[in-house]
């Protein structure tokens, strides 16, 4: 957390506010974009955590306050991102269930399941998204291979052919 402090100093007509964020002067114009930038944070993180802008006037909330509420949304934040991933690893263990129940009530193997799956499912403009999206499981689950590293494979290993044909092709260069 940061540390905030305002000195206000008589400048012979008025009197200036002279703010400090761990110890080094900001202008209040700076404040005011400061407080404008946490409210903008909180304001997404209450969306993020609850599913709802949180609605407040942070024009007359100190930085202190402001700050102490950011960081118990970002706790809200990190809790809700801790729920959706239990809830991931629960419905992708029911899922894979309900895959071997079908395997075992005649589809005989994982592709016969999936597909009477994706035609129960009855949505073939968006195919596999819709299902992802109506079962809640995770956007990066592979459905053919049953696993949520795939995807993460896959690119690892196209990068890595990447990267060996850019090493082959600057080797050619150098002896060229």
């Amino acid at each position: 957390m940061n540390n905030y402090e305002v000195e206000y100093r008589w400048n012979g007509s008025s009197h200036d506010a002279i703010s400090r964020v761990n110890g080094e002067k900001i202008h209040e114009a700076h404040v005011l974009c400061l407080k404008d930038d946490i409210a903008s944070y909180i304001s997404d993180a209450s969306k993020d955590a609850y599913g709802s802008r949180h609605r407040f006037d942070h024009t007359v909330m100190s930085i202190t306050e402001l700050d102490a509420m950011a960081a118990r949304y970002s706790d809200a934040v990190v809790a809700a991102i801790d729920e959706e991933e239990a809830a991931h690893v629960r419905n992708i263990a029911s899922f894979e269930a309900n895959i071997a129940t079908i395997i075992e009530s005649g589809a005989g193997d994982r592709a016969t399941a999936l597909r009477w799956i994706r035609e129960a499912n009855g949505d073939d403009y968006y195919g596999d998204e819709s299902l992802r999206y109506n079962l809640n499981l995770p956007w990066d689950y592979d459905f053919d291979h049953g696993d949520r590293d795939f995807f993460k494979r896959e690119a690892a290993e196209k990068n890595a052919a990447r990267a060996r044909e850019f090493e082959i092709d600057c080797l050619e260069d150098m002896v060229a």
